[in-house]
């Protein structure tokens, strides 16, 4: 059975990377047997270094098990990831109804270990509910902050204390992209962004739809941390 298994997954992994294809993979280990699921998983893990990180993605039905039944973020010890969840790079979550004790919960769990790409915003209908300035503070307190390439909190209600806190952030210093669009982050946010040695890394910083004024902006031109690149794609130069 388990070499059926493996045969399955050669011929699959073998192949283009594709969305179908890791679908057929997520589905393969859904029915792997669990005293063999191991090997699959460090089989897999080996032949799936090339592929972009951006299509190994957590399943929505995967994700759903992080919510309560009124639709919150609600983070419990006894939900343990699927199987296939070491092979994941890639998941987004809803933070249409979040508070601070569901982020913290969620910083404390296994679920973020293998991401490189986090994907944190909400749907336009419940924004009210979405992240503020003090939670950003405690996601800025993740441990597993450090390994993350990709950080999307689009379409929250982040404010200067929240991009303050990013700017602050040390374990942010490996971060390639970070989008902080359709916030509400001012002069004094963008000027924090602007002064932070751990964001010189960043290949792409999305600032756009905020509330940043002259000044803010002209911070940000004058960064001496922001790559040139970085800068023409916000406008500044």
């Amino acid at each position: 059975m388990m070499g059926d298994h493996l045969t399955e997954l050669r011929e699959i992994l073998y192949g283009e990377p594709s969305r179908r294809a890791w679908d057929r993979v997520c589905d393969l280990f859904e029915r792997w047997p669990a005293d063999s699921a191991q090997i699959g998983l460090d089989y897999a893990q080996g032949l799936l270094t090339g592929w972009p990180d951006a299509e190994r993605r957590a399943r929505g039905r995967w994700t759903a098990l992080l919510y309560d039944h009124a639709g919150a973020l609600s983070p419990s010890p006894d939900a343990s990831p699927p199987r296939a969840w070491p092979l994941v790079r890639a998941m987004s979550v809803d933070t249409g109804q979040i508070d601070a004790a569901a982020l913290e919960a969620l910083g404390r769990s296994t679920w973020l270990a293998p991401l490189t790409i986090l994907k944190m915003s909400t749907d336009p209908r419940q924004r009210l509910s979405s992240l503020t300035g003090p939670m950003v503070e405690a996601i800025a307190r993740w441990p597993a902050l450090g390994q993350l390439k990709v950080l999307d909190l689009s379409f929250n209600n982040i404010d200067d204390r929240g991009a303050e806190a990013l700017a602050e952030c040390e374990a942010l210093a490996d971060l390639q992209v970070l989008d902080l669009s359709l916030n509400l982050i001012r002069d004094a946010g963008a000027e924090a962004l602007a002064g932070s040695r751990w964001l010189a890394r960043l290949e792409r910083l999305d600032l756009g739809r905020n509330s940043i004024g002259e000044a803010g902006r002209a911070s940000l031109n004058a960064s001496p941390w922001l790559s040139d690149a970085v800068k023409r794609r916000l406008g500044v130069r």
